[in-house]
């Protein structure tokens, strides 16, 4: 998680307003996507400036932005409110954007203007997830079970890896996933669901239980050198030495044979 200063105001849709904290909003809650995520932003930027602009000045810092971005000629597709910089800014092509990223900070009299990653701002972090564990949740409603649904439910706790569908056994699923945190996992996951314009829904409560886990990262060490002169790196394996000799007529197993032969005759 980030901690950064954020204003939502000057990106308030009209007629709309902040309703207060109430006592039981958490701090923090996780969303966790497997697979490719499904939308390129590559022509995207954030642009930074400092002195920091007024956000309610947005207009006036993209102006100022665009037209020093065409006077460099990096053409600009779109420009829109940013809420971790003085804009977001779309380029025709990533590698004009690329470079207005690389050759970053540039200078507009006394502002300087940085161009990065629209993913890379002030609430980026690393997220390192340490293991895959099976989960088994009992009493998960059979109207759920459906792959797409079960991904869906999975996603607070940690990336979806299979679902072992054995329908031998409706009173159990079987989930393999891989969890941002395995000491929070809950002891029971709660499905809702909701289908009625005057808020009545349902509730399913499946007991939760860790199977197993295994920890990710172990590495796989490093290349062995490279063998010297004319040496094979892939010499037969000692178990098929014999027989590679037995073939040929060499070796122990030549000898065998021809002990063999005296025994015989």
């Amino acid at each position: 998680m980030a901690n950064f200063p954020a204003d939502p105001y000057p990106h308030l849709p009209p007629g709309f307003d902040i309703i207060p904290l109430g006592p039981h909003r958490v701090k923090r809650s996780y969303v966790v996507l497997g697979g490719d995520l499904p939308v390129i932003c590559d022509d995207w930027s954030i642009a930074l400036l400092a002195p920091a602009a007024d956000a309610h000045e947005f207009q006036a810092s993209a102006g100022m932005i665009e037209h020093f971005l065409e006077g460099k000629g990096w053409r600009v597709r779109d420009i829109s409110r940013c809420g971790q910089g003085a804009a977001l800014v779309q380029f025709v092509s990533v590698a004009e954007r690329d470079a207005a990223i690389g050759q970053s900070p540039h200078f507009i009299g006394d502002v300087v203007l940085c161009f990065v990653q629209q993913n890379r701002g002030n609430n980026h972090r690393d997220a390192v997830f340490t293991h895959e564990c099976w989960l088994m949740l009992l009493n998960y409603l059979q109207e759920c079970w459906e792959l797409e649904t079960m991904i869906k439910t999975m996603v607070p706790y940690g990336r979806f890896v299979v679902w072992n569908k054995d329908v031998s056994n409706k009173a159990r699923i079987l989930v393999k996933i891989r969890p941002y945190n395995i000491d929070t996992l809950p002891l029971s996951i709660v499905v809702m669901h909701n289908s009625s314009d005057h808020g009545h829904g349902d509730s399913w409560t499946c007991p939760t239980y860790i199977l197993s886990s295994t920890l990710l990262g172990a590495f796989g060490g490093d290349e062995d050198p490279i063998p010297p002169g004319d040496i094979n790196p892939h010499p037969m394996p000692m178990g098929f030495d014999d027989i590679w000799a037995r073939g040929h007529g060499h070796g122990h197993a030549a000898d065998t044979q021809q002990h063999h032969h005296q025994q015989v005759n």
